[in-house]
C-alpha cells in the first residue's frame, strides 16, 4: 500500500508527479496503492476547475481508478467514477469518450439496453466532430455488447469496423484489445481457424502492451485449442496465463483461468481437481459481478457434473443458467443452457422431453451461429432419435458442421486431435 501525504499548496507540477506516481503503481499491480493515488489526484483538485491541464488529470485518474475498480469486482464503484467523469467532461471528445466508457461498463455488468442508448449517443457526438479515436471506440463498445447479447453478426460488423480504425490511428493498446474481441467473436461462431489467427496476432501486440492483457488472451488462445479438444496445448497456454494472473492477484482475471484449467483437466481425466477449480471460478466470478463469466462458468459446471454423472447438480447448475440468460435475453446462454438439461432428461430416461429442449436449443443455436453446440445438439438428437433415417440425417448434419470447422484448419496435428475425440469420433463413425 502506497502511503501518500502532501503538504502546502498542490501546483500542476506535483499533480504530474502524484498522477505519474499512480500509473506506476497501477505498472507494478499495486492495485489499492494506485486508487489511493488516483484518488488522492481527485481530492486535491477542485472538479469546477477552468485550468483544463487539471481537467485532463482528474479525468485520467477517474477513468484508471474505474478500470481498476472494475478489475477488482467492485462494479458500482466503478460505474461511479465513469459517471463522474462523464459529468466532469468539458470538451466534446472528451464527452465522446466519458460516454463510451460509461456505456462499456453498463453492459460488462449486463445492462445492455443503456449501454445501447450511450453508444448510440456517444457514436452521434463522435461522428458529428469526426473524432475518429471515439469512433473506434464506440464500434469496439457496440461489438461487445452484441456480442453478450448472442448477437454475433453484428457484433462482428462492428469490431472489423474498429479494428481498421485503430489500426488507422497505430493505437497498439487497442488494436490488441479488438484483435482479441475478434478472436472471442470466431470462437463463438466456430470458426476456431480465424480464432486462433486473431489471438495470436492479438498476443503478439499484447507482449508489449503489459501482463494483464497478456494473461487474457493467452486464455482465449487457449480456449480455441479446447474447444478442438488439444487439451494438452491449451492447458499450456492456460498455466501461462493463470502464473500472471496470480502474479496480478486480480480476482477478474483469475475467473476464466480456473475456469479453463477446471474444463480441461476435468476431461484429462483429474476430475476432482477439474470440479474444484470450476467452483473457485463461480466463488470468484460471484464477487466480481460481470455476469458474462458467471454464465461461462455454470455452463462448464453443469457440462462437467453431467459428465460424471451428478445428474441432479448438473441439471442444478443448468436450470440456474438458464434462468439468468431468460432474465438477461442472452439467446446463446440459453441454448447452452437447453443443452445440459436435454442431457439430463436423456440420462433420466425422458428422450421426449431432452428431444423438445435440443431442438429448441437447435433454433438458438442457428440463429446465434454456434458451430460448436451446433454439431453436438445434431448428435445428440440422432442418438436418441427412434427413426434410424432421422438419426442419419442429424449424423449427417453434424459431420457437415465438423467439417467446417476443420476445414479451414492448416495445422494437420491440431485437426488430427479434434477429428480423433471421442465425442467428435462418435459422430464420424456413424456415417463411415
Amino acid at each position: 500500500m502506497v502511503n501518500f501525504a502532501w503538504s502546502g499548496t498542490m501546483t500542476t507540477t506535483n499533480l504530474k508527479t502524484l498522477l505519474e506516481k499512480a500509473n506506476e503503481a497501477k505498472r507494478q499491480y499495486d492495485v489499492a496503492g494506485a486508487i489511493q493515488l488516483y484518488t488522492a489526484v481527485l481530492d486535491e483538485t477542485d472538479a469546477k476547475t477552468g485550468d483544463m491541464e487539471v481537467v485532463e488529470m482528474r479525468l485520467s485518474a477517474l477513468r484508471q481508478r474505474a478500470l481498476l475498480q472494475r478489475r477488482l469486482g467492485k462494479q458500482e464503484a466503478a460505474m461511479g467514477s465513469y459517471q463522474q467523469a462523464r459529468q466532469e467532461a468539458r470538451t466534446t471528445q472528451q464527452v465522446v469518450v466519458g460516454t463510451e466508457l460509461l456505456a462499456q461498463q453498463y453492459s460488462n455488468m449486463g445492462q445492455h439496453d443503456k449501454a445501447m442508448t450511450l453508444h448510440r449517443e456517444a457514436l452521434q457526438l463522435a461522428e458529428s466532430i469526426n473524432y475518429t479515436y471515439g469512433r473506434a471506440l464506440v464500434l469496439e463498445g457496440f461489438a461487445a455488447t452484441y456480442f453478450y447479447l448472442g448477437r454475433f453478426e453484428e457484433s462482428l460488423s462492428y469490431i472489423e469496423k474498429a479494428l481498421s480504425l485503430f489500426r488507422q490511428l497505430d493505437d497498439v493498446e487497442e488494436t490488441s484489445r479488438t484483435w482479441n474481441l475478434l478472436g472471442i467473436i470466431r470462437q463463438r461462431q466456430g470458426e476456431i481457424d480465424k480464432s486462433i489467427v486473431a489471438f495470436k496476432t492479438s498476443l503478439a501486440l499484447a507482449r508489449g502492451v503489459g501482463e494483464w492483457e497478456t494473461a487474457v488472451i493467452l486464455s482465449n488462445l487457449g480456449e480455441s485449442y479446447q474447444l478442438l479438444y488439444d487439451m494438452q496445448q491449451a492447458l499450456v497456454y492456460h498455466e501461462e496465463a493463470l502464473v500472471l494472473a496470480e502474479k496480478i492477484k486480480l480476482p477478474s482475471m483469475e475467473v476464466d483461468m480456473r475456469r479453463n484449467r477446471g474444463v480441461e483437466l476435468s476431461y484429462l481425466g483429474q476430475t476432482e481437481a477439474g470440479i474444484d477449480n470450476l467452483r473457485q471460478s463461480l466463488r470468484l466470478s460471484e464477487v466480481v459481478g460481470q455476469p458474462f463469466l458467471t454464465y461461462q462458468v455454470i455452463y462448464s459446471l453443469a457440462l462437467a457434473e453431467h459428465a460424471r454423472h451428478n445428474v441432479d447438480k448438473a441439471e442444478e447448475y443448468a436450470q440456474r443458467l438458464y434462468d439468468l440468460a431468460e432474465q438477461s435475453n442472452t439467446r446463446d446462454f440459453r441454448a447452452q443452457a437447453m443443452h445440459v438439461l436435454g442431457l439430463c432428461a436423456q440420462t433420466s430416461g425422458d428422450n421426449v422431453r431432452a428431444e423438445q429442449l435440443w431442438q429448441q436449443a437447435l433454433f438458438l443455436a442457428h440463429e446465434t451461429g454456434q458451430q460448436t453446440l451446433l454439431w453436438q445438439l445434431h448428435a445428440a438428437l440422432a442418438e436418441i432419435s427412434p427413426n434410424p433415417a432421422l438419426a442419419t440425417t442429424h449424423y449427417r448434419i453434424a459431420a457437415e458442421v465438423i467439417e467446417q470447422i476443420t476445414y479451414p484448419l492448416e495445422d494437420e496435428s491440431l485437426c488430427k486431435t479434434f477429428l480423433t475425440a471421442p465425442p467428435v469420433k462418435a459422430v464420424l463413425d456413424k456415417i463411415s
